[in-house]
């Protein structure tokens, strides 16, 4: 009987292959004994890319290239769902394909929430410079031998920021499949809706109270230009911030699942080919039913991210 999956990490590219391209690297470069798998999704024509950046990886890797058309409006959401339907490892990690992971990454999560029996942890990462990032090699070069490794300590540099919360997000497959995985109506800012919904279920259903951060367990971000999608924030927060509302008044609520078609792989394209761009602006009524402690949090992480941009409020 073959050893099963451990993890399935999921990663997506639209247009930024040259950043994606040393995300990828640095999964095939993980430093672990057991059978894992990457899965790529593809909205254009580069898998050659990603098929000759395979080349050297770990032997215990099994790599899953799958490209599909173009969308008229990315939906990282819908993508993700995609992901999931291909994952056959115990944990799914949802990670952004511009997050260099040095080579003991996975192994250190995936032990870690199986002696704990986590089902949802949170990652931290830290953002590299423009002058860092201009520097890197090209991701071909990088080996077993000779990986990423080297960008660690970099944290610890006053002028490098954090992120706390982000990429990736690990979650249990069972969990992921029982709460119908990413709201395909949330363009932006999916993390914190998949946040709530997966703590009131993992709650709500006694398998785990506290979410975990990787607080010292760090991916190293890719200095880019802000993504497009941000511009669908707001439409976004017209969906989340209700629901959140909603979840923390009723502990006992289904409504932390979604109706997603995780079985169907064209029912799941149907929907990201589908998507339109939204134009709906955050309206003063989310703010007078947001109760005080959210809207202090809302300030505040629009702060961070102002920190994590500009470097400044």
């Amino acid at each position: 009987m073959s050893e099963s999956v451990v993890a399935s990490i999921v990663l997506n590219d639209h247009n930024r292959t040259d950043l994606a391209s040393y995300g990828f690297r640095s999964w095939m470069l993980q430093e672990i004994d057991q059978p894992y798998e990457v899965i790529v999704n593809l909205f254009n024509d580069r898998e050659a890319v990603f098929e000759d950046l395979a080349q050297g990886k770990n032997p215990h890797c099994r790599v899953t290239i799958k490209r599909y058309a173009p969308p008229t409006v990315f939906n990282i959401s819908a993508a993700n769902n995609i992901g999931l339907y291909f994952a056959t490892g115990t944990y799914v990690m949802f990670a952004n394909a511009d997050i260099i992971h040095p080579s003991g990454f996975l192994r250190a999560v995936a032990g870690e929430m199986s002696r704990r029996n986590l089902h949802y942890v949170i990652g931290t990462r830290t953002h590299l410079t423009p002058e860092r990032t201009a520097a890197l090699a090209p991701a071909k070069n990088f080996t077993r031998e000779k990986n990423f490794d080297f960008v660690r300590g970099v944290e610890f540099l006053k002028e490098v920021p954090h992120g706390y919360g982000l990429s990736p997000w690990v979650l249990s497959r069972d969990a992921a499949r029982a709460i119908g995985a990413f709201d395909s109506n949330v363009y932006c800012h999916e993390d914190e809706d998949l946040n709530d919904r997966a703590m009131h279920y993992l709650r709500r259903s006694g398998k785990q109270q506290i979410l975990y951060c990787l607080f010292d367990t760090l991916g190293y971000h890719m200095h880019h230009k802000t993504s497009e999608l941000q511009a669908m924030g707001p439409a976004s927060m017209n969906i989340i911030l209700p629901r959140r509302s909603r979840l923390m008044a009723d502990p006992a609520s289904t409504e932390d699942t979604v109706p997603t078609p995780l079985d169907s792989l064209d029912e799941l394209l149907k929907i990201l080919h589908s998507s339109k761009k939204p134009d709906v602006p955050v309206g003063k009524h989310l703010r007078e039913i947001m109760p005080w402690p959210l809207r202090i949090a809302l300030k505040r992480s629009k702060q961070a991210a102002q920190i994590l941009i500009k470097g400044h409020f």
